[in-house]
């Protein structure tokens, strides 16, 4: 029976734990890339609305797809895939949509 101290190879290693504050690192992606958004947001037309005319203003087309309902009818899970060419414009959207009116969470 191996002992706690013999828990293996990783165990030699000094954890890397991230400083309160310290920022993250962004993962390394290759542009273009094709992106997927899960938008949740309340279930009403203006927050649709939010949604479609900040996608439209970053020039894109795509119109969000819904899927998901909430088990109250309260919000709703948009999808929608589009064509990402640079880092700068996927922070810049993923910023503008999560502050939309109604998104709760953006995945």
């Amino acid at each position: 029976m191996k002992s706690v101290t013999d828990a293996g190879p990783w165990t030699s290693r000094p954890a890397r734990i991230r400083q309160q504050g310290a920022p993250m690192n962004k993962p390394e992606l290759e542009f273009p890339l094709h992106w997927e958004y899960k938008i949740i947001a309340t279930r009403t037309d203006e927050a649709f609305a939010a949604i479609c005319a900040t996608i439209t203003a970053h020039g894109f087309a795509e119109i969000p797809c819904a899927s998901n309902v909430s088990r109250n009818g309260s919000y709703v899970t948009y999808t929608v895939c589009m064509r990402i060419e640079s880092r700068d414009q996927l922070d810049g959207l993923s910023l503008a949509l999560s502050g939309c009116e109604g998104v709760k969470y953006l995945l």
